[in-house]
C-alpha cells in the first residue's frame, strides 16, 4: 500500500486543483507553481479525454466480436491499463528527483505526465490508422507491424 501513497497523494491534488482551477488560477501569478499546477491539471484533463479516444479508436480497429475478442487487442487493452499506471509513478518519481521544492516537484510530475500523455496519443493514433489501413484479408504479421510502436523500444525485441 506505500507505493500507492505518492501516487494517491497526486491524484488528490489534481483533483482539488481542478476543482478550484477556473477561480483560483486568476489569484495566482502567473510562472508561480500554483498557476502552473492549475494549468497542467486542466492540460491534462483534454490529454487524457483525447488519450481515451485515442485508445478506443485502436481497439475498434480490431473489429472483433465482442463475445470473441481479439488476443492482440485483450493484449493492448492490459497493456494500456499497465501503461497509465507506469507513466504516473515513473513521473511521480521524476518529479521528486527534480529537486525542486514546495510545489515544484508536483508539477514536474503532472507536466512529465501531460508529455507521455500526449506521446502515447500519437501512438495509439498512428497504431490505428495503420490497422484500419489494412486489408480485411491481412496476416497477423501485418497487426503486429502495426503495433510494434507500443512496445517500449528500450525494452529490445523479443
Amino acid at each position: 500500500m506505500k507505493p500507492l501513497l505518492p501516487i494517491l497523494t497526486v491524484a488528490i491534488l489534481a483533483l482539488a486543483a481542478h476543482a478550484a482551477a477556473q477561480d483560483d488560477r486568476d489569484q495566482w501569478p502567473e510562472g508561480s507553481a500554483r498557476h502552473t499546477l492549475l494549468v497542467e491539471v486542466e492540460r491534462e484533463q483534454a490529454l487524457r479525454a483525447s488519450l481515451d479516444a485515442a485508445h478506443a479508436r485502436l481497439l475498434e480497429a480490431f473489429d472483433d466480436a465482442p463475445d470473441d475478442p481479439d488476443p492482440l487487442a485483450q493484449a493492448v487493452d492490459a497493456q494500456q491499463q499497465a501503461w497509465l499506471a507506469y507513466r504516473g509513478s515513473d513521473c511521480q518519481l521524476a518529479g521528486m528527483l527534480s529537486g525542486a521544492g514546495g510545489a515544484w516537484p508536483h508539477v514536474h510530475a503532472l507536466t512529465c505526465r501531460n508529455t507521455l500523455l500526449a506521446e502515447r496519443t500519437a501512438v495509439l493514433d498512428a497504431a490505428a490508422a495503420c490497422l484500419q489501413r489494412l486489408p480485411a484479408e491481412r496476416y497477423r504479421s501485418d497487426e503486429e507491424a502495426c503495433l510494434r510502436p507500443l512496445v517500449d523500444a528500450s525494452l529490445g525485441e523479443p
